[in-house]
């Protein structure tokens, strides 16, 4: 972290420093600009000072793209620190160190097992089948591509649960999060929208229909809290082709998502991964060592074997 916090502070001294020097520069240009008219009304040669405030501009324009690329590079660094955490939280890797600050009610000791109530909705019928995942953020996400490359490791989380559970999707959601300081400046805590689609389970088709809804509904807010489900479920009992595309590119696609999850499931996830996963921003290998895999609210545990393979698909 400390390395991290000393990058900024570099650039944002440089940034000072080139600032001042554009300052001088364009100070000298106005003398020299003073100059030129000062000599044509007296009638005298003006071409030094004319020389003098071209190569000004010329300089300063330079300055002005070092300044340009230096505070891209300031925002990217800062936008990758994390949030200063309350001098109150523990320093703890574990819930063991956490600390209870206030208990509300009664814990209630009952004489038999407790379901969950998922199971309790499902048996009374109250509630409709769907399949999600969700994240939060390691950090604030202010990049439109390092978001997109999380909703796209997300969607094809739940495409593979899809595909696993033998079902296609009829609908589909996207939930974002902003971060704090967004929510208050926004007014909203983030945004919620949902897309009718033909039934499917393919990567390709859940991810763009994904990126669809966080364009249209996007708009420079940092975000903290990404979560994707799906819902319309139908059981897949074949594939239907779609008219607008080959049968062959159908066939292979579908092809190819049943070789990836067949590699996952027998290897692990990381042994073969998007060239995606790891662009800055992508989280899905780490979640890897956390997560292995949820189903009916139960974590499933699993070391983080080596990475094998990273492969792209035009």
């Amino acid at each position: 972290m400390g390395e991290e916090i000393d990058e900024v502070l570099t650039l944002d001294q440089k940034r000072r420093e080139l600032l001042q020097q554009t300052e001088t520069m364009k100070a000298q240009r106005n003398a020299a600009s003073k100059k030129i008219g000062e000599a044509k009304h007296n009638g005298e040669s003006a071409d030094a000072a004319i020389k003098e405030t071209r190569e000004l501009g010329d300089k300063i324009k330079e300055l002005d793209q070092q300044i340009e690329a230096n505070d891209e590079q300031l925002h990217d660094k800062m936008a990758h620190l994390p949030n200063i955490p309350h001098d109150g939280v523990p320093v703890s890797l574990t819930e063991e160190g956490a600390v209870e600050l206030r208990k509300v009610g009664k814990i209630r000791d009952f004489d038999f097992e407790p379901k969950h109530h998922w199971d309790v909705g499902e048996n009374l019928g109250i509630l409709e089948a769907s399949l999600g995942n969700s994240q939060v953020l390691p950090r604030d996400y202010f990049n439109q591509v390092e978001i997109e490359t999380v909703i796209k490791e997300v969607g094809e989380q739940v495409a593979a649960r899809l595909r696993h559970h033998h079902k296609l999707a009829g609908c589909l959601s996207l939930s974002i999060g902003f971060s704090y300081a967004a929510a208050e400046a926004d007014g909203r805590g983030g945004f919620h929208q949902a897309l009718k689609i033909k039934p499917t389970n393919d990567n390709q088709v859940l991810t763009q229909q994904l990126l669809w809804l966080f364009r249209q509904n996007w708009d420079g807010q940092a975000v903290r809290n990404i979560g994707v489900y799906s819902s319309k479920l139908s059981a897949n009992s074949g594939q239907q082709l779609n008219l607008f595309e080959t049968p062959r590119n159908q066939i292979r696609h579908s092809r190819l998502n049943q070789v990836i999850d067949e590699i996952h499931r027998q290897f692990g996830f990381t042994k073969l991964v998007y060239a995606t996963s790891l662009l800055k921003g992508g989280t899905a290998i780490k979640r890897a060592s956390l997560v292995g895999g949820h189903n009916g609210g139960k974590r499933i545990l699993r070391p983080l074997p080596l990475i094998d393979n990273v492969f792209q698909i035009s």
